[in-house]
């Protein structure tokens, strides 16, 4: 799908995807409100008052939403401006965080833990998706732009510092750091770390090697 396509679709057939599903109902351990939410969302309005049942339903509840959530959005923005130019954000990143400033505009907020190469594959998709759906309230006359959160203030290293994936055997395959990692990213807080020992650290994950610098190797 090229990137001149229209962010919204009714259905992923429209938008020229060939899908192959996989039912909830299939997969272990999923809540039974799970479920009855995925078959029809609004027979759990007791639960949930302001469900839809479709995406393309949801600017009707714009006007509800920006008044139960009033913010000082220039405070809000101005924190989004620093942290997105210091990271490198491009102009269209820019343009939304400009946008967000107006008082009628949306944030379709995601997020997820931060974790080693991205985390878990639905990180990724979590990220598609609040993209995909703010730019389907834009096109429907609804101002709204894409927020993902990083959920940095959990430490919990051991559920961060690991990755799996499917390797070119078709086997399934781990790579995680170490403990001395850990010692290192604690010491990155209070002495100045050179710009290449991240980029060597992920070099060692990948590599799998056993013999990595440790935080005794770091300036002091």
């Amino acid at each position: 799908m090229s990137t001149a396509e229209a962010a919204c679709y009714s259905t992923p057939e429209e938008s020229g995807l060939r899908v192959e599903t996989l039912a909830f109902e299939r997969i272990p351990h999923q809540s039974r409100l799970f479920l009855d939410y995925l078959r029809d969302p609004l027979a759990l309005r007791q639960f949930y008052p302001s469900a839809v049942r479709f995406h393309h339903e949801l600017p009707m509840r714009a006007a509800e939403v920006l008044a139960a959530h009033q913010v000082d959005r220039n405070k809000v923005c101005d924190a989004l401006e620093v942290m997105n130019t210091g990271w490198g954000a491009g102009e269209e990143t820019q343009r939304n965080i400009k946008l967000l400033r107006d008082s009628d505009c949306l944030a379709v907020v995601s997020g997820q833990q931060a974790g080693l190469f991205t985390g878990p594959l639905y990180t990724i998709y979590k990220a598609i998706s609040a993209v995909k759906l703010a730019g389907c309230l834009s096109q429907r006359n609804t101002k709204a732009v894409p927020v993902f959160w990083i959920a940095a203030e959990d430490h919990d290293f051991a559920e961060v510092a690991r990755a799996e994936f499917i390797g070119r055997d078709c086997r399934l395959g781990l790579r995680s750091m170490s403990r001395s990692m850990e010692l290192w990213i604690d010491c990155s807080s209070c002495c100045q770390i050179p710009n290449f020992l991240p980029t060597c650290w992920l070099w060692f994950v990948v590599r799998g090697n056993p013999v990595a610098p440790t935080p005794r190797h770091l300036p002091a």
